[in-house]
């Protein structure tokens, strides 16, 4: 268990920095958001899978009725296996040990998290890495996305931290595209 004062990615930062070694023993890492429901059987089956197909980065696809802005993300119950795309979301995202080291560099540029799912799909696929959304293993995106009222986007709006700008920023740092679709 780890605490610290800031949000996901500023402790993915200070994680990394911190216990690089113990992160470093797994074949993959997950960063799940507290509002994200799943079972075990799901997440078992999210680790076969991206130790199956050698995915560098990835995440479960998304129920009818999450909240998400990235409609690609969404479970197309018709396909089966790994899904490419140029990106996943920041909600859950799934490392490789490989992808960890490459990605790391980014884990202090986003305090909001605003512009990493861009940078990161981009810095992996420009490395070769395999980038998916696994329409065969779904999890739920509880909470909706308020950015006008919701706690998490209040406490930014409280800390000066401008989304937006960290956004922009990391797409003009990385070069990245403004969506997120098929890889």
């Amino acid at each position: 268990v780890f605490f610290q004062k800031g949000t996901k990615f500023t402790a993915m930062h200070v994680l990394w920095h911190r216990y690089r070694d113990i992160l470093g023993r797994y074949d993959h890492v997950l960063f799940l958001d507290d509002d994200v429901e799943t079972s075990c059987d799901a997440l078992n089956q999210l680790f076969q899978t991206c130790r199956t197909h050698d995915l560098d980065l990835a995440q479960m696809s998304l129920s009818e009725g999450s909240s998400c802005n990235w409609p690609s993300l969404f479970s197309r119950p018709a396909q089966s296996g790994p899904r490419a795309l140029t990106a996943v979301e920041i909600m859950m995202p799934v490392f490789s040990r490989r992808a960890l080291g490459l990605a790391s560099p980014t884990f202090g540029q986003s305090v909001s998290g605003f512009g990493l799912d861009l940078a990161w799909g981009k810095i992996l696929r420009d490395a070769g890495g395999k980038v998916a959304v696994l329409d065969d293993v779904v999890a739920t995106h509880a909470r909706p996305v308020d950015q006008s009222g919701g706690a998490y986007y209040s406490y930014l709006r409280r800390h000066g931290i401008n989304a937006k700008a960290e956004l922009w920023a990391l797409m003009c740092t990385y070069g990245t595209d403004r969506g997120m679709g098929c890889g």
